[in-house]
C-alpha cells in the first residue's frame, strides 16, 4: 500500500494539469531564465540527439553474447529514469545514460576472452562465480582480468565439460589439480572414468548411426522395387516374420 501510494503521489506530480501549471514553482523557469515551451522543445532535440545509443549500445553489448533485446530494455529504463531523477531531485537540464567507452572496452575485452576460450559470456561468468577459475585477479575498477594462465585453464575447463565431467566433478578435479604432482593418479583415475563412458557412448553412437545407414538401405530398397515393403507395425505386410526387421 506504502509503494502504490508513492507511485499515485509520482504519478499526480507529473500528470495532473494544476502540476503542470506548478512547472514554475517545481523548476524554478523563470530564475533560470527560460519557459514551459523552451524547456520541451530542449527535453525533445536533447532525446533526439541522444537516442541513437538505444541502438548502439545493444549493438555493442550483443557482441559479448549479451541479449540484444534485454540490454535494450535496461538502457531505456536506465536512461530514463536517471534522467527523471536528475530533473526532479536536483533540477538539472541533464540527460544521463549509459557510458559508451566503458561499455566499448568491456564489449572489446569480453569478446576477446570469449573467443580465446571458446565460452559463452554467461558460462565464463558462472564458472567463476563456481570458484572453477580461482586465480582471476581484478583491475582498480574491480574487473577480472584473465591472463594467459587463466585462458588456458578456461580452455581446459571447456574440454572436460566435452569429457562429460560435472561441475561437482571439475571443482574435485580442480582441487587436485593445486594439490600439484602428488594428486596425479587420482587425476588420472577421474579421466579413465571418463574415457570408459565416452568409449561406451562411441560404440552406443556407432550402432545406432549403422542402424540409420541400414534403414536408410531398406527404404531405397523399397522405393526402388528391388524389396517389397513390410513393417512389424502392420503383421498382414510382413512376408516373412523369422526375418521381419523393418518397421
Amino acid at each position: 500500500m506504502i509503494e502504490y501510494n508513492y507511485r499515485f503521489k509520482v504519478a499526480k506530480l507529473f500528470i495532473k494539469r494544476r502540476d503542470f501549471m506548478n512547472l514554475e514553482k517545481l523548476f524554478h523557469l523563470k530564475e533560470n531564465h527560460t519557459d514551459v515551451r523552451t524547456e520541451v522543445m530542449a527535453g525533445i532535440t536533447t532525446f533526439m540527439t541522444m537516442a541513437y545509443i538505444l541502438a548502439v549500445n545493444p549493438s555493442i553489448l550483443s557482441a559479448s553474447g549479451m541479449d540484444s533485446g534485454a540490454v535494450f530494455t535496461a538502457t531505456a529504463l536506465a536512461s530514463a529514469i536517471a534522467t527523471l531523477l536528475m530533473a526532479a531531485l536536483s533540477n538539472y537540464p541533464f540527460v544521463l545514460a549509459p557510458g559508451m567507452g566503458l561499455n566499448s572496452f568491456f564489449a572489446v575485452v569480453v569478446t576477446n576472452i570469449v573467443a580465446l576460450t571458446g565460452m559463452t559470456y554467461e558460462n565464463l561468468k558462472f564458472y567463476c562465480k563456481e570458484g572453477l577459475v580461482p586465480n582471476v585477479k581484478r583491475d582498480s575498477r574491480n574487473y577480472r582480468v584473465f591472463d594467459d594462465h587463466d585462458i588456458k585453464w578456461i580452455q581446459s575447463l571447456g574440454c572436460l565439460r566435452n569429457c562429460g565431467l560435472s561441475i561437482a566433478e571439475m571443482k574435485e578435479y580442480l582441487h587436485l589439480c593445486l594439490e600439484g604432482e602428488s594428486s596425479i593418479p587420482a587425476r588420472k583415475d577421474i579421466l579413465s572414468r571418463k574415457k570408459e563412458a565416452l568409449l561406451t557412448s562411441m560404440q552406443q553412437l556407432q550402432e545406432a548411426v549403422d542402424y540409420i545407414d541400414w534403414k536408410q538401405g531398406f527404404y531405397d530398397d523399397v522405393l526402388s522395387g528391388k524389396t517389397a515393403y513390410y513393417s512389424n507395425l502392420i503383421p498382414e505386410t510382413t512376408p516373412d516374420a523369422s526375418e521381419s526387421t523393418a518397421s
